[in-house]
Formats: structure tokens, C-alpha cells, sequence
């Protein structure tokens, strides 16, 4: 009986397993299917909710069996000569690896099909969030991309809609496999018709122009037709390397990645082959870049001189366009930032170093203009592959290369820029620069000052900026740009006191409308924070650790012999009076009513910084003969109170 058994046993076996032999020679045979499909989006599939299809390790999946499918997944096994190499007991799930002959996919279906087998899956591979796949990413770049927090920022999503970056350079190589999904194309021109269509001075500029003539900036090079052209082809390099670092392609699994995903590459030649050029070619570039869209215009190139043309472009590109203008600051290692990055309306960005990557680094050009700075040591990007063994050492004979200056940290930071306004498409070029400088990180400790600006770039921490303008009277947790202006030399604990609860400011943050350079002012340190240099145009941010109130005059306006009348709180109170020469601290406590309220008066000297006290009892020795109009004028009060007295007939 028992021999009986297990012949019938035996037979059963090797029915099944010739017919599991016949199914999957007929599956191989069949070959795979034109387009990979997910096995578990197939009809029958004990998977009802299909994921998208993730890279999988080759030649191995997960396989979960039931109770009683021993049987069949030994049978299996045998078919596709299957070896199990790893298992989870306590999911009962097997991990087996299978014939390279067979396709994973056909496996998985053979398996799912099979009773008490529960799932089969591929062993798909999981990446880290934010970290692309492309390969030299991991080697050359991802050490700067991470200390810029970009894959953070990647993970937050592209934008709705792709900013226009402008590369004002060498030229692009817009077939560069890295670059040429990315590259601009002018909707309104037809290509090679020989007609300026569009009727914007450059003839069939389907991706962009160069205004480089042959022989002006640089005699060497020749051979190419008198700008403006379409041909924007690099015989440089450095344009398209700058191009990757802005935006190369990121997850197309080939090369490096670039900083922005959602930006396009407008290729607009003004430097010639040997990187250099003159300035009404720079001045048309700039001019044809806002004119046709960009939303940001990256110029890695500078020298030391002040050309009233190119000032005149960047003014037009920024105030009627609109555009962000970013530009390096130099590479002298010295003090004297180069030019246009010195002026005013263009962000102008430095290099910090990689074995110290808190420190500016050595090359990168200094002073107070510099608005932010970036990884400028060892960066890794696109060039042109018939530049490779001549211009540029590439990277395993591919297509790309490293190189180090500030030329490569502005474009760091254009690709921010574009970022954001793909993001949020109304904000408006100052805006783009506020947010920047004011999420930096601001390596105070290991740099002097004017060298660093506002900081190191935190690509995250700019995504998520909240830049909402918040009236007088109401701010919200966080950083709130407000409309609020002060009195010159208005202490930072007056607006804390202002502040309701009071607990709630953690810090103001100045933006010098004139410099552009940033400034903290901490509340708990009055003497070495005042808001002396403030002005009317500056930009202020209040950052409050919960939502809260605020209530305090902005600045002070012209006197015009109007009687003072004014209530105060206890506390410090900012007020934007100026009393005349000579008026004694006793003076100004008799006209505060109860009499009794009034402790102190403070001033801050809006010319020197310091400050100065006057109280009731030493009128001789502190009257308020030196106070000035924009003075910052504390008035202290143990409680409520009202001050009614004559006003100044005009400004000191």
C-alpha cells in the first residue's frame, strides 16, 4: 500500500512537472513581450494595486508560499532552475535566483500562477529619495549637491511650469546627450528659412544667438559667420559646462546631474573661442536673452572695469523685464569683486572650498557686494566631446569633466533661481534674491566680513520659504517679509517689545537695498544689533516662533511743528520724535502723564551707533542736545502713559 502510494505519488509529480515544463518552455518561447509590463498588472493577478515598475536586481525575485505549495514551488524551482539565496521566515517569503536565460517577468508569472503561492515579485531596487541615478553622480557630485541640500530640495517636485535660464557664454553644445532635451527652442522663428521672423535682430535662432564677430575679442578665432547668428555652437567648453551645472539632465541614467529639473537652456554666445568678449556683444546677449523670455540670465565671466553698456542692459533686463541676473564673482582671491557682479541689480556669487567647505576658497574674489556663495572646488559638468584631450581632461573619455572657480558657483545658484520661479511663477527678481540670502547658511564663524555675504545657498530651506509681504498688526510663524520700515537705529528688543506675546520674535533679519548684504539683529544683544543702518527701501524680515502681533510707528516722518501726542506703553517705546537742542530729560518726564511713569529716555546715534541714556534726575549732564532726526529715540516707562509737548519745527 505504502509502495502503491508513493508510485502514484511519483507519477503525479512528474505529470506536473512536464507540465510546468511545457508552460514555461512555451512562455521562453514566446519571448517577452514588446513593452515590460509589470506581472501584477496582468490578467489573473492576485495584485490588484500596481506601483510603478522600479529597477529590479537581475535574475532574482521574492517569492511568498503558503502553507502546502512545498510541492509546487519545488517543481517550479527545478523549471527554472531556481536556487533559493535568502529567505524572511517570519513572512515565509523566499528569495530565489533563476536560469539568466529566463526573463524575471516570466518567472514571476509562472510562480504567481502556481496554488498556494501568495505573491511573487521581481526584487526591485529602492533608491535613497532625491538621489539620482546618473553615474558620476555619486563620485563627483553628490558631496556638493548634499551640502547645498539639493536632493532635499528634489524631493519636494518640479514645478508647474519650466523657467527660461539664460546662459550668457561660450556657447552651448545643444546635441550634448546630457543637455539636448533641456535646450530652448524659439516658437516663434522657422527654422532655416533665412528670415528674422520674429523680427528680434538674429536671423533663424531656433535655439538661441551669437553675437560674437570673428577676430574682435579674440583674433585666434576664426571661421565663424559675423553675429548676431544662430550658430551657437562652444569652441570653448566653458559655456557648456556651465549649461550642466545650471540644468543636465537628472535620472536619465548617463553622466551628471544638473541643478534644476524644471528649467530650459537658452544658448546665448557673447564670449568667443579662447573665453573672451566684448562689451556690446555682452550688452546685445543680455538684451536678447530678457527680451526673448529669460527669466534668469547667468554670466560667469567678469573683469575689472565699469562698462556704462552692459550697466544699461542689466538695468533694462532688471527693472522692465524682470529678470534675475546672477554673475561670479571673480577669481583673484582678493578683495574687489569684478564687474558686472559689483553692481547692484545682478546676485553676485562666490566660491567656498571642498576640504573646507565652510570657507571661502582661495581663488573667489571678495567684498561687500557679494550676495551669496557656493561650491565652487571640484565640480563636475558637461562639455562638448570633441573638446575632450584638447580644452578639457574628461572624465573617462566621456563627455564630461571638473573644474573649479566662481564661474562654476553662479550657476549653482541660477539653477536655484530657476527652481524657484518654476515654482512660484510670481515672484519677482528681488523677491528670488531675498529668499536666497535670507535661507542661506550664514558661515559667520569661519569667514571675515564682506567675504561670504548672506551665506551658503540651502537650495531646501529657499524652496520652502514662505515670502508673504504680512501688514502691521499681524505675522505668522516663521519668516514674515513685512512692510514695516523703521526709525534709523531702532533696537532690536524695541520690536520685540512690540512684538505680542513677546516671546514670540526670535529674529530680524535686514536686507541693505543699497549693498544688498544681509544683517541679523538678535534681541538679546541691544548694543551689537541695533537696526542703525536701516533705510527706507531696505527690506525686513521678522522671524516669530509662533504666530503674533505687532504694533509700532514705521519711520519717522518730517517733522512739521504738529504738537507731540502720543500714548506709550510700558517698556521701551520706539518713537520717531525729535526733540529741539537743549530739551532736558526733566522736560520731556513733565510733559508724560501719570508724572511718575517716566524712567528713561534712550538714544541711539544714527551716525556712530551708539547708544546714550537721559533720565530725569541729571539734566545737565544728559540733556538731548546732539539727538538728529533719524535718530532712534526709546522712551522707558513703568506703565502706561501719554506725552503731550511741543514738537520740533524741522530736522536736524
Amino acid at each position: 500500500m505504502a509502495v502503491t502510494g508513493h508510485s502514484e505519488m511519483k507519477r503525479r509529480t512528474q505529470a506536473l512537472l512536464a507540465a510546468l515544463t511545457l508552460c514555461t518552455v512555451a512562455l521562453i518561447s514566446a519571448g517577452a513581450p514588446a513593452e515590460r509590463q509589470d506581472p501584477r498588472s496582468a490578467p489573473g493577478s492576485k495584485k490588484k494595486d500596481v506601483a510603478p515598475l522600479a529597477p529590479a536586481a537581475p535574475n532574482e525575485l521574492l517569492v511568498k508560499v503558503q502553507p502546502g505549495g512545498a510541492l509546487a514551488r519545488y517543481l517550479a524551482d527545478r523549471v527554472l532552475g531556481a536556487t533559493e539565496v535568502g529567505r524572511l521566515d517570519a513572512l515565509s517569503v523566499v528569495r530565489l535566483k533563476i536560469r539568466p536565460d529566463i526573463a524575471v517577468e516570466l518567472a514571476v508569472h509562472l510562480y504567481d500562477s502556481l496554488p498556494f503561492v501568495e505573491y511573487a515579485d521581481p526584487k526591485y531596487i529602492l533608491s535613497a529619495v532625491g538621489r539620482p541615478n546618473d553615474p558620476m553622480y555619486g563620485a563627483y557630485q553628490r558631496w556638493y549637491y548634499e551640502l547645498i541640500e539639493a536632493p532635499a530640495a528634489w524631493d519636494l517636485g518640479p514645478g508647474a511650469e519650466p523657467a527660461v535660464v539664460a546662459v550668457l557664454d561660450t556657447g552651448i553644445d545643444i546635441a550634448h546627450p546630457d543637455l539636448a532635451a533641456k535646450i530652448w527652442v524659439n516658437g516663434a522663428e522657422t527654422p532655416d528659412n533665412g528670415l528674422d521672423d520674429d523680427e528680434n535682430g538674429c536671423v533663424d535662432d531656433i535655439h538661441g544667438c551669437n553675437f560674437v564677430e570673428p577676430g574682435t575679442a579674440d583674433p585666434a578665432c576664426v571661421g565663424r559667420p559675423p553675429g548676431p547668428s544662430s550658430d551657437v555652437g562652444d569652441d570653448d567648453g566653458h559655456g557648456t559646462f556651465v549649461a550642466g551645472i545650471v540644468g543636465a539632465v537628472r535620472n536619465n541614467a548617463q553622466g551628471v546631474v544638473g541643478t534644476a529639473d524644471r528649467v530650459v537652456l537658452m544658448p546665448v554666445k557673447v564670449l568667443a573661442c579662447t573665453g573672451g568678449g566684448r562689451e556690446a556683444d555682452v550688452a546685445a546677449g543680455i538684451l536678447y536673452a530678457a527680451e526673448n523670455g529669460a527669466q534668469v540670465i547667468n554670466m560667469s565671466f567678469g573683469g575689472h572695469l565699469d562698462s556704462d553698456i552692459i550697466r544699461d542692459a542689466i538695468e533694462t533686463a532688471h527693472d522692465d523685464y524682470g529678470a534675475v541676473l546672477v554673475a561670479a564673482t571673480g577669481n583673484t582671491g582678493m578683495r574687489g569683486v569684478s564687474f558686472p557682479a559689483v553692481l547692484e541689480d545682478v546676485i553676485a556669487v562666490g566660491a567656498t572650498g571642498r576640504k573646507k567647505p565652510d570657507d571661502l576658497a582661495p581663488f573667489s574674489s571678495w567684498g561687500p557686494e557679494v550676495d551669496v556663495v557656493a561650491p565652487g572646488i571640484d565640480i563636475s559638468s558637461t562639455v562638448p566631446s570633441k573638446l575632450c584631450g584638447r580644452n578639457w581632461k574628461c572624465i573617462a573619455s566621456q563627455p564630461y569633466s571638473q573644474d573649479s572657480g566662481t564661474s562654476f558657483a553662479a550657476p549653482l545658484v541660477s539653477g536655484l533661481a530657476g527652481l524657484l520661479i518654476s515654482r512660484n511663477p510670481g515672484l519677482s527678481n528681488e523677491d528670488v534674491r531675498a529668499i536666497i540670502k535670507s535661507t542661506a547658511d550664514p558661515l559667520t564663524d569661519q569667514n571675515g566680513p564682506d567675504r561670504v555675504g548672506a551665506g551658503r545657498i540651502r537650495m531646501k530651506q529657499a524652496l520652502e520659504f514662505n515670502l508673504e509681504e504680512t501688514p502691521a498688526g499681524g505675522l505668522s510663524a516663521g519668516c514674515n517679509m513685512t512692510t514695516l520700515t523703521f526709525a534709523d537705529g531702532t533696537e532690536a528688543t524695541t520690536v520685540a517689545a512690540a512684538v505680542s506675546p513677546p516671546d514670540a520674535l526670535e529674529t530680524i533679519w535686514r536686507l541693505d537695498n543699497t549693498t544688498g548684504s544681509f544683517q541679523a539683529f538678535m534681541p538679546q544683544a541691544p548694543q551689537a544689533s541695533d537696526l542703525t543702518s536701516v533705510n527706507l527701501l531696505d527690506a525686513v524680515f521678522i522671524c516669530l516662533g509662533a504666530s503674533a502681533d505687532i504694533s509700532m510707528p514705521s519711520l519717522s516722518p518730517d517733522p512739521s511743528g504738529t504738537p507731540i501726542s502720543t500714548d506709550l506703553g510700558s517698556g521701551c517705546n520706539t518713537i520717531g520724535l525729535t526733540f529741539p537742542d537743549g530739551t532736558a530729560p526733566s522736560q520731556v518726564a513733565d510733559a508724560v502723564t501719570p508724572t511718575d511713569a517716566f524712567e528713561s529716555i534712550w538714544r541711539l546715534d544714527s551716525a556712530t551707533g551708539s547708544f546714550q541714556a537721559y533720565v530725569a534726575a541729571a539734566p545737565q549732564a544728559s540733556d538731548l542736545t546732539s539727538l538728529q532726526f533719524l535718530d532712534a529715540v526709546f522712551m522707558c516707562m513703568g506703565g502706561p502713559a501719554s506725552l503731550q509737548m511741543p514738537a520740533v519745527t524741522s530736522p536736524r
